[in-house]
């Protein structure tokens, strides 16, 4: 079952990726995590009000967000940056450690999941 993976994959996650896991912990957390590593990826910058419009009010407060990214930057997983265009705010990308993990368990999530597709694949095929 798709959701023994999830669980399984979650579990898995703690142990082999002591990093992701502080992002793993909540929804609000996670989708930061994912604003912050897409914008990275394809060459935009993120900052504080980006955050806020990805992830406010529907699923966390704008206090909420800002004490997991301050978090986040302590623990050194993001980087705050100045704005070049805006000196008055910040952007924040991901440390080359959050992102090597992300990276290794992307890979490992994309394996874990093909398994599973390709055995659902052989069970709806005897049906």
């Amino acid at each position: 079952m798709i959701s023994d993976f999830l669980a399984t994959d979650l579990k898995n996650c703690s142990k082999k990726y002591p990093i992701l896991i502080f992002f793993k912990r909540n929804l609000v957390s996670e989708l930061i995590l994912y604003t912050v590593i897409n914008k990275h990826l394809t060459s935009n910058t993120c900052g504080f009000e980006e955050l806020f419009n990805e992830v406010c009010p529907k699923f966390g407060s704008r206090n909420t967000v800002k004490q997991i990214v301050e978090t986040a930057i302590i623990r050194k997983f993001f980087i705050k940056t100045e704005n070049i265009n805006d000196k008055r705010s910040m952007n924040i990308r991901p440390t080359e450690l959050i992102s090597n993990e992300f990276i290794m368990w992307q890979k490992d999530y994309v394996i874990g999941i093909s398994q599973y597709l390709d055995y659902f694949k052989k069970i709806n095929k005897k049906l």
